[in-house]
Order: C-alpha cells, then structure tokens, then sequence
C-alpha cells in the first residue's frame, strides 16, 4: 500500500508539485474531502488512515484536480504592479517593493516558483485528472440491493 492514509497522499502531492502556501496547507483537508466524496460514491467505509487500494489512485487525482484548481485561483488573485509581484495569502509578499526611498524585500521565492509552475500547466489539467478519477470510479461501480416484490 503506498499512499494508505490520507496524510501519505497530501504529502505525495505537496512533494512532487510546488503549490502555493495556502493550498500546499490545506491538501490533507482537501484529501480528506475527497475520500468522503468516493466514500459516498461507492457506499462503503474507507478509513483515513487505511484506505484501501482500489481507491488510493482516485482519491490521489481527485485531490490533485482539487488542488491546481485551488492554486489558479490563487493565481487569479495575484496583481503586478512597479514589477514587483504582490501575493494576498492572508499576508503580503514581494521580490521588492518601492514607495519613494523607503524599500521592502521579502523572500516570496515560495510563492514566485509557485506562480511559474502554475504558468507552465494547462488550465485543464484539472479537468483531465477529474475525468480520470471518475471513470476510475466508475469502473469500481456501487454498491446496489435487489429486492424482490411479493
């Protein structure tokens, strides 16, 4: 079982993407959410800290989906001005920022790689990746009773 837990898979995302700070935070929420969404797909109990196979793959991808659309519209958010890149994430991140001879850098190089990596990725890969867990899930099927009428 390689990503058995939803810990395990919130922390393969968070390794192989760079994601902004807010929603890198938030991916064991945002995994979670998605296990109980295929739980109730499918009718039958997965545990968070041991959830089978069959359901690790779908519930990965449906929190990657999840997530890159979280983080565009946190790129959504973003505004250039004077060449300095201002980051809203609760707080207030620049390379640099100028207001006549008073100066402010911060290190927002989190954030900057965030927005590169996020400009390099299609807007649909989201849409793509949610099309792959579904038809996963569906192939799984559901759960069905048949009763006879007497």
């Amino acid at each position: 079982m390689v990503l058995n837990s939803t810990g395990s898979i919130a922390t393969h995302i968070a390794t192989k993407w760079v994601l902004p700070t807010g929603v890198s935070g938030a991916l064991p929420d945002t995994v979670s959410l998605q296990r109980i969404k295929v739980q109730n797909f499918t009718g039958e109990s997965i545990d968070a800290s041991n959830i089978p196979e069959k359901y690790q793959d779908i519930i990965t991808d449906l929190s990657k989906a999840d997530a890159l659309e979280e983080a565009f519209a946190w790129s959504a958010t973003i505004a250039v001005s004077g060449g300095a890149i201002m980051v809203d994430d609760g707080g207030t991140s620049s390379d640099t920022l100028k207001l006549g001879d008073f100066s402010v850098g911060t290190e927002g190089k989190s954030q900057i790689a965030a927005m590169s990596f996020l400009s390099a990725m299609s807007k649909d890969t989201p849409t793509k990746l949610r099309e792959i867990a579904m038809s996963s899930m569906n192939d799984l099927g559901y759960a069905m009773s048949y009763y006879k009428a007497v």
